[in-house]
């Protein structure tokens, strides 16, 4: 008898249960959610259409940001394009844009929007500085900026975080950064002012082919501008002097830009900030440069020319038909070719014509922590290169002028 009941169990134990009927295997949990945050500033932008495709272009959804300015979705890898409309006599009314990320891959959090709320009702604080502050005193913060005379100075703010980095400069061109809670007085007074220091930017290994050398330092924020010096052209062996202010506890970011026969680089870097001598080797960290780029309505073809390896690529496409509108597109670098996604839905209309009048910019890009990082912000800075890690560098190298996104 014992036996049999062995038999039993064995058979159910192989077709499912006892009684033999098919036990399920587990499913295989869902990819994590893809989730896209606007916000300009600090400010969140609701309504916001966005949508998320298949990597063969098929929707997985379309849907509004909400009151925080997220949407997301579920989604192993794939396009995610936000679609931005500005109401006709606003305050930021502009031609619609429209922005795709190929190669989204499932855990993403992508940050999109411009860099200061424009949107929003600015305010009026007050803030408190130094008495010992000479002449004309400007302070500029991530939110807003203001000039006056000691003690108090006023400032204009919109989509403030909940702290401020404020970075403040008098008339000797002495300065301090402090970071204090946002609100409608701000006390700097105990602020220590500090002078400037001398130093210097040098440039080594300078190909032949390279006709000029330009550094720019700024103290930085996040991605951020809070300072920026003068551009300084330098060449090999001959060193540019310049003061810098002496700031404690923030970002530098040193930007060097390549102009060379074959078209043009920058190259960032950041680091906390210190002001001292920079020596800047112009071979390392180089991409191959652009010519020959050619915009469609299908997307971008270019030619590419040099030594080095693109992870990325970025493109904007100014588009004039029915009705004007801007693509911008960062993407995986797979050779010299660009196809423009096709936007199903909602984005039907922003879909080119072949008709249709298209202008544009392109730049290959790399950085530390590759296109994973870079495309992660590419859509909420200034410029690309603002968004180079610590310790780390981005290089972007482009044709005609540096694409802004």
């Amino acid at each position: 008898m014992r036996v049999y009941i062995g038999v039993a169990i064995l058979l159910g134990a192989c077709t499912g249960d006892i009684t033999g009927d098919p036990v399920p295997l587990p499913m295989a949990p869902p990819p994590a959610p893809v989730q896209v945050t606007v916000r300009d500033g600090n400010a969140p932008q609701a309504g916001v259409d966005v949508l998320f495709q298949n990597s063969d272009g098929s929707l997985i959804s379309e849907t509004k940001t909400d009151a925080n300015g997220a949407a997301s979705a579920p989604m192993a890898t794939g396009n995610v394009t936000v679609i931005r409309t500005f109401a006709a006599g606003s305050a930021a009314q502009r031609e619609p844009e429209i922005y795709t990320y190929v190669g989204a891959a499932a855990g993403d959090q992508l940050l999109l929007g411009d860099a200061n709320d424009d949107t929003g009702t600015p305010k009026t604080i007050n803030v408190t500085v130094p008495a010992s502050a000479t002449g004309n005193v400007n302070i500029t913060a991530t939110c807003g900026a203001g000039q006056g005379s000691a003690p108090t100075v006023q400032m204009t703010m919109a989509g403030c975080p909940s702290s401020v980095e404020f970075f403040v400069t008098d008339g000797d061109g002495d300065s301090f950064v402090e970071k204090l809670p946002s609100a409608p007085t701000v006390d700097l007074s105990n602020g220590s002012f500090e002078g400037t220091l001398s130093t210097s930017f040098s440039a080594e290994n300078v190909g032949s082919d390279v006709a000029s050398v330009a550094v720019q330092v700024y103290a930085m924020d996040g991605t951020h501008e809070l300072y920026s010096s003068d551009s300084q052209t330098i060449t090999a062996g001959t060193p540019a002097n310049v003061d810098l202010p002496n700031l404690h506890g923030i970002d530098e970011l040193v930007v060097t830009t390549i102009d060379a026969a074959n078209g043009s680089q920058m190259i960032s870097s950041r680091q906390p900030y210190v002001a001292a001598p920079h020596t800047f080797d112009a071979s390392a960290n180089l991409l191959p440069y652009i010519s020959s780029a050619a915009y469609k309505s299908t997307g971008v073809t270019w030619t590419e020319t040099g030594a080095g390896t693109a992870e990325f690529v970025v493109a904007t496409l100014a588009v004039s038909g029915a009705h004007k509108y801007t693509r911008y597109v960062i993407a995986p670098h797979a050779g010299t070719t660009l196809a423009l996604p096709t936007l199903p839905g909602g984005g039907t209309a922003y879909n080119p014509a072949a008709s249709d009048a298209i202008t544009g910019t392109l730049g290959l890009g790399a950085m530390t922590g590759g296109y994973t990082s870079a495309r992660q912000f590419a859509f909420s800075t200034p410029n690309l290169v603002d968004g180079a890690p610590m310790n780390g560098t981005l290089a972007l190298s482009y044709a005609g002028s540096a694409p802004t996104l």
